[in-house]
Formats: structure tokens, sequence, C-alpha cells
């Protein structure tokens, strides 16, 4: 199976949107088809998934804002969350 950085796929999808003029739907099915293609494995799926539910809700926000923003969340979670194990509980 292979694997697919999520920079990597929000650059790629993201420019060809930006270069053919793609519209936001278009945007977010091609986003979804990843998500669903079964011989790719995207790193941080889940919050490639959750950052395409906020982009859908606000497509004017950019899904490369709403991935760096989960991401960012998902990282300081990380952290807090290895500090701190009783918060686990």
């Amino acid at each position: 199976m292979g694997a697919l950085d999520t920079n990597l796929l929000v650059h790629l999808i993201v420019r060809d949107a930006a270069v053919h003029g793609r519209s936001t739907p278009q945007l977010a099915a091609a986003i979804e088809m990843m998500l669903n293609h079964e011989h790719l494995s995207i790193q941080d799926s889940d919050v490639v998934a959750r950052a395409l539910e906020q982009f859908r809700a606000q497509p004017k926000v950019g899904f490369s804002d709403c991935e760096r923003h989960l991401s960012r969340l998902q990282d300081t979670q990380r952290v807090y969350t290895t500090a701190h194990p009783s918060l686990l509980s």
C-alpha cells in the first residue's frame, strides 16, 4: 500500500484546483476520493477528514488553512497528553 504525506496531498490538490479553476465542491470531492482510495494510506487521515468537514462548512477559509489549523491542534494535544498522562483517564 502506498503512503502520501498530508502536506504533499494538500499542495498537489490545492495547486491543481487553483491552476485549473476547480470549484469548492470539486476540490472537496477530490480530497474525499483520496481519503477513500483503497490503495492509499493518507498520513493523519483523521485530521484531513476533519479539515475536509471544516472546509465544506466554511469554504472561504481554504482547505490548506483548515488542515494546518487542525494539525497544529493535534500536535498540541499530543504534547499535552504525553506530558500529562492523568488527562487520558
